[in-house]
C-alpha cells in the first residue's frame, strides 16, 4: 500500500509538470488502469491536425530493484484499425518496425497486446534521480523527434501505400 502511495505522489508531480508546462492531462486513479496510477495528457497534433496522447507511468519493478524507477510513456498512433493488424499489413508493418527500432536512437515502435500501434518510451531513474520539470520537458521534446520522424512512414505502409521496404530507404535519407 505504501507503495501504491509513492507512485501516486509521483504521479501527481509529474502531472503538475505538466500543467506548468501547457499541457492538458489528468491522473488516473490506480483502479482505472492496470492498478497503477497514471497520467493521461495530450500531446501535439500530427501533421494532419489527428490528437494524440500520451499516457505515462511509473513501472513497479522487481524485488530487489526497488532502487530504480521506471517512468513508461505510451502513445497510441493515431491511426489504425485493431483488426486489421493481423493481415498483410502485419507483416509489413512487424518488418518496419524492426528496422525502424534500430534507426530510432530513443523509443520504440511496436504493436500492443490490444494490436494498436504503438510508440513507447522508457526512462529509467534511481530513486535519488527526481523527475523534474526540466528533464520532463527535455524528455517530451526527445520523445516527441523520434515520434514524428517516423509516424507517417509507418502509416504510409500500414495502409499499404508502400511497402516496409520502400519506407526504410526513406527513413535512411
Amino acid at each position: 500500500m505504501q507503495e501504491l502511495k509513492k507512485y501516486e505522489t509521483l504521479m501527481q508531480k509529474i502531472n503538475e509538470y505538466l500543467k506548468e508546462l501547457e499541457y492538458d492531462s489528468e491522473v488516473i486513479e490506480s483502479e482505472d488502469y492496470l492498478g497503477i496510477p497514471s497520467v493521461i495528457f495530450g500531446i501535439e497534433k500530427d501533421d494532419k491536425n489527428r490528437d494524440r496522447y500520451c499516457h505515462v507511468m511509473c513501472v513497479p519493478l522487481t524485488e530487489g530493484l526497488e532502487y530504480y524507477r521506471m517512468y513508461q510513456f505510451l502513445v497510441i498512433l493515431p491511426f489504425g484499425d485493431p483488426k486489421k493488424i493481423g493481415d498483410h499489413a502485419d507483416e509489413q508493418i512487424n518488418l518496419l518496425l524492426s528496422k525502424l527500432n534500430n534507426l530510432t536512437p530513443l523509443g520504440h515502435f511496436g504493436v500492443n497486446d490490444a494490436a494498436q500501434l504503438t510508440y513507447r518510451y522508457v526512462y529509467l531513474a534511481t530513486d535519488v534521480e527526481h523527475m523534474t520539470q526540466d528533464k520532463l520537458e527535455d524528455l517530451l521534446e526527445m520523445m516527441m523527434l523520434s515520434l514524428n520522424i517516423h509516424q507517417d512512414l509507418i502509416e504510409s505502409v500500414y495502409k499499404k501505400e508502400i511497402t516496409a521496404t520502400q519506407a526504410l530507404k526513406e527513413a535512411v535519407k
